[in-house]
């Protein structure tokens, strides 16, 4: 019993052999290795992803943007017109910032967070970091140089072919030309707090002006005038004269004074840290080097000149970042402006408008344009707002380039404009341009050519019915009237209207053609139907050919053949083709006119030096308000021609009635705002699958 109740009671340990337990304590099982591991992986994981995301987010948060490592604040970036470098000022091997496709067109270097650059045949500005989203503009730029206006976000462009200086506001699509008369513009810097911008015409002259364009004037007039830099610190601009020197003058231009006498031509001239840097042309045709120059400024002079080879063979253009100093931007609180703010003179700001609207004086807003001077300048068609001519951001359009095949027998193109294109002709031939191309040539297309010994003479479009009528000279001298019906989806089509006319005239309603060899006009009538049948005879000689139709005041004007200082006028009755009251009036000068126009309050005459106005009623207040660029035969003006649109047509051709610009600059930020967090937010959830798999991992084992 006892020892039953023994057995049942005490319950004893199991025999244990000593050497086994020691040999399990010190070895692992696969369970454990597989524990440990996972745990090694989970931590190492988890840790990078931590880590990536903390330098991900701050990358957004202060968009310090490098992507390639280099700091830019201490170093000179250069452009070989192929690629975009990074070069410290004390090195001799620069570092490959950007490869470009199509070659770098225009840089401009952004503080000291990245580089905004442009390439050939390309409308879009780029940044060498990926924190900056590209930026989208026209195909119609032809970019030479861009500078960044840091306090109000804004793109300062220039066009060199063109002669523009532009200014584009990316985040609301606004594009205003400032300027479109410069002479071969060649780069640009700007000053913010000092509301300053600064424009070299290379081989002639330095600009100034506000960034509203007021106050325009020279402030350098040089012939050897070939690259400048600004020093915002001490306001002083320093230019190069081909291979005369380095010299230094104020902003005023009132205090100059050669810094430094170089025996090379200079390509280009950088500010970094009170240095100043310049690059020339290599030495010799069988060397990869080129020169670097660089000297220390000291009230503003340049000591202890020093050069130095660099291992890049073309280094065209050099720049280096600027900080912005604090200042108050009168644009960030106080401005009222529908569309673009400008800082001004006196820390002031101004406010300007979109290419088609035009700002009205009254009211301080913008409004949209109805009317428009355009004119031919060289191989470009430009247009103005007639009130604006002389101010800035007058220009309605960017300046459209054409080209002709054969001009031999006339001394300049024919042009007129219709609906929605352009037409030009040359000798033989009729060219369409269509306006709402963003292509440089505007699609240019031959639309149709006259058999051989002919000449095209004296185009015009009749809007109603999309007839364009010129004359048709044939090889024996004899002219006739010819109409081509340009229905929008129809080849042209040719039809004889008229014979042994010289010129005519095409108004929207009515129409009037005169002839010198007959003393006689006849109109107005009807389009196209009649076809000239009804007539209404005067007295008439023009030796000139130029004739226009004043359409405030049913006045015919002409250059009178007694003196081309004179202007003959009659006014006539449209509905009982009758005229009446003729009279003369005085211009001051005026010499070989080559086109006539009447708008709203003036009279434009264009001749081989430009565009000049005067008053429509009495020939007075002579301005020039249009010339050739750069003083070049090539550059002159050969027609002008006012443009009226009928509210229809006005309507059809605006591009941003449905939406302000306001709302564009609003939605663009907010996505700009909106793809930062989408970014962190795709980055938070990757993280979070990726602790996920780990931990069903990690389960799933045990």
């Amino acid at each position: 019993m006892s020892d039953t109740m023994l057995d049942d009671n005490i319950q004893l340990d199991p025999i244990v052999d000593v050497d086994d337990q020691t040999k399990r304590s010190t070895s692992t099982s696969p369970r454990s290795r597989r524990k440990v591991c996972i745990y090694a992986l989970f931590a190492s994981v988890l840790v990078a992803l931590i880590g990536l995301n903390i330098k991900f987010i701050l990358l957004l948060i202060s968009k310090n943007a490098n992507d390639q490592n280099v700091d830019i604040w201490r170093s000179l970036v250069i452009s070989d017109g192929k690629n975009l470098y990074a070069l410290e000022t004390d090195s001799e091997t620069p570092s490959l910032l950007q490869a470009s496709k199509n070659g770098i067109a225009a840089f401009d270097v952004y503080s000291n967070e990245t580089v905004l650059w442009n390439e050939w045949q390309s409308s879009t500005i780029q940044s060498v970091s990926k924190s900056y989203r590209s930026i989208e503009g026209t195909e119609i730029w032809r970019m030479q140089a861009i500078a960044f206006d840091q306090a109000n976000k804004l793109f300062y462009i220039i066009d060199k072919s063109a002669g523009t200086l532009s200014v584009f506001d990316a985040r609301a699509g606004i594009h205003g030309i400032v300027f479109s008369d410069l002479v071969r513009a060649h780069d640009l810097a700007l000053d913010p707090v000092t509301g300053l911008v600064f424009v070299l015409q290379q081989y002639d002259s330095i600009l100034r002006c506000y960034m509203d364009g007021t106050s325009r004037r020279e402030v350098i007039q040089d012939p050897s005038v070939s690259a400048f830099a600004i020093d915002r610190e001490t306001r002083f601009i320093y230019y190069a004269r081909k291979s005369k020197g380095i010299s230094v003058t104020d902003y005023e231009g009132q205090r100059e004074m050669r810094t430094v006498k170089v025996f090379v031509e200079i390509l280009s001239l950088a500010l970094s840290h009170n240095r100043l840097f310049w690059t020339s042309l290599p030495n010799s045709s069988d060397t990869s080097n080129s020169e670097l120059w660089s000297c220390n400024i000291a009230q503003v002079r340049c000591y202890n000149a020093t050069r130095r080879e660099i291992s890049l063979r073309n280094p065209r253009v050099i720049k280096a970042s600027a900080i912005l100093r604090p200042f108050d931007n009168p644009c960030d609180d106080n401005a009222d402006c529908d569309q673009l703010c400008l800082l001004s003179s006196n820390s002031s700001y101004s406010c300007a408008c979109n290419m088609g609207w035009y700002l009205n004086p009254s009211s301080g807003t913008c409004e949209e344009t109805i009317s428009t001077l355009t004119y031919v300048q060289g191989n470009f068609i430009r247009a103005k707002h007639p009130n604006n001519l002389l101010k800035p951001f007058s220009d309605n359009m960017l300046p459209r380039s054409f080209y002709t095949e054969t001009l031999i027998r006339k001394s300049s193109i024919d042009y007129t404009y219709g609906i929605d294109s352009f037409y030009i002709s040359d000798d033989t031939a009729i060219y369409r341009l269509n306006k709402s191309s963003e292509a440089i040539d505007g699609d240019q297309k031959k639309i149709f050519s006259v058999g051989e010994g002919s000449l095209i003479r004296n185009i015009d479009f009749e809007v109603l019915n999309e007839y364009l009528y010129y004359v048709d000279e044939s090889s024996t001298g004899e002219r006739s009237i010819a109409a081509l019906s340009l229905v929008a989806g129809e080849p042209a089509r040719k039809s004889k209207v008229k014979s042994q006319v010289d010129v005519f005239l095409i108004g929207a309603f009515y129409s009037l053609i005169y002839s010198p060899n007959w003393d006689e006009i006849f109109g107005p009538q009807s389009l196209p139907n009649d076809h000239f049948s009804k007539k209404s005879r005067l007295r008439y000689f023009n030796m000139h050919e130029l004739v226009s139709l004043d359409p405030s005041g049913d006045r015919l004007c002409w250059i009178s053949n007694t003196s081309v200082t004179k202007i003959e006028y009659l006014h006539f009755n449209a509905v009982e083709s009758k005229y009446f009251d003729r009279g003369v009036m005085d211009l001051p000068i005026m010499i070989n006119p080559m086109s006539l126009a009447i708008g709203f309050d003036w009279i434009f005459i264009a001749n081989f030096t430009g565009i000049w106005r005067f008053d429509r009623l009495d020939g007075h207040g002579a301005a020039q308000i249009a010339g050739y660029l750069g003083r070049d035969e090539k550059q002159m003006v050969s027609h002008a021609k006012i443009e009226f649109e009928t509210p229809d047509v006005a309507e059809s051709t605006v591009h941003v009635m449905c939406e302000s610009f306001e709302e564009k600059r609003s939605r663009y930020e907010k996505l700009e705002a909106l793809q930062r967090w989408y970014l962190i937010g795709a980055s938070a959830v990757i993280a979070i699958l990726l602790i996920t798999l780990l931990i069903v991992a990690a389960v799933w084992l045990y």
